[in-house]
């Protein structure tokens, strides 16, 4: 059976490794917070990323963004540090597509494939082991991973070249937070007017504005009035923020107009500035809702 890895324990992280494990797989983890891999359960915790590496056909890693994916990847006690031909590394954190590109190149002489492999469906998907997962890199690689992504996901896309699949989950992230935007002003409009937060929902959620972020974020967090919680309940504003200038970055990079998307970044900019960035995304409503007064939805 392969000898899999896993860097990073946190919501994402710990959630897709007890799945790995629940699936069998043996498995050696490492994180930071030294509590997180020490009581990880059904695996062996290592001290280094390089030994991770060392002991592990596949190594995944599940990081906030890009200085933790270059720190594991290319420290001194790094993945390079423990790496051996055959080894493929599955990066399940969102970052540039240059940053994938740029592993690919220095680890493939070493005989390293690395995937980048975001993921979609918050903390119940990975939970539930339901995630999406879009792979760019190596196709040969990316088949000898299939398998094994079955354990913690229900669809799985190859997208094509190293840095295809971090595009697309910015893709996605960006059309998740212009939509989630607009579910805010929508909202606070319909509240501000004297219609109740669920009577909303329960009409638009069945009419030509219903989105996932209606379905899955209104009621979970909005209504719910859990937006201003530490930790976040669903997904931390700060992480949003980030997929959000990355999003517009790279539409620089291709010369593409960003005009909602450059807004929306800059709306979660505001929001994270005001000290609110571990609560969660949902939380940017009250840039909204404080102006107009509304305490309680």
């Amino acid at each position: 059976m392969l000898r899999l890895g896993f860097i990073g324990l946190g919501t994402m992280g710990g959630r897709i490794a007890r799945n790995l494990t629940r699936a069998g797989y043996p498995l050696t983890v490492f994180d930071a917070d030294e509590a997180k891999r020490e009581t990880f359960p059904n695996a062996d915790p290592v001290e280094s990323p390089a030994e991770v590496a060392a002991n592990s056909d596949i190594v995944f890693l599940s990081l906030p963004d890009t200085p933790e994916v270059l720190d594991v990847a290319i420290a001194k006690d790094g993945i390079i540090a423990g790496a051996h031909p055959g080894l493929v590394v599955v990066d399940h954190s969102t970052v540039a597509p240059m940053t994938p590109q740029r592993l690919t190149k220095e680890l493939k002489p070493l005989g390293v494939e690395w995937l980048d492999a975001p993921v979609s469906g918050g903390p119940a998907g990975a939970q539930a082991a339901t995630l999406t997962i879009m792979v760019g890199g190596s196709e040969e690689a990316f088949e000898r991973c299939r398998p094994v992504f079955r354990a913690t996901a229900t669809n799985v896309h190859y997208m094509g070249a190293s840095g295809s699949g971090a595009t697309t989950k910015i893709v996605n992230q960006l059309a998740v937070g212009i939509e989630t935007m607009a579910m805010f002003e929508a909202f606070t409009l319909g509240v501000a007017a004297g219609i109740s937060g669920q009577r909303l929902l329960e009409v638009l959620r069945t009419s030509s504005s219903g989105c996932w972020a209606m379905e899955k974020l209104v009621p979970a967090v909005l209504l719910s009035n859990r937006a201003r919680e530490e930790p976040a309940a669903w997904f931390a504003l700060r992480l949003q923020h980030k997929d959000m200038r990355l999003a517009v970055e790279t539409a620089s990079a291709f010369r593409v107009p960003l005009a909602m998307g450059a807004l929306s970044q800059q709306l979660y900019a505001i929001a994270e500035g005001q000290g609110w960035g571990n609560r969660d995304q949902v939380s940017a409503v009250d840039l909204y809702a404080d102006y107009v007064g509304i305490e309680q939805w």
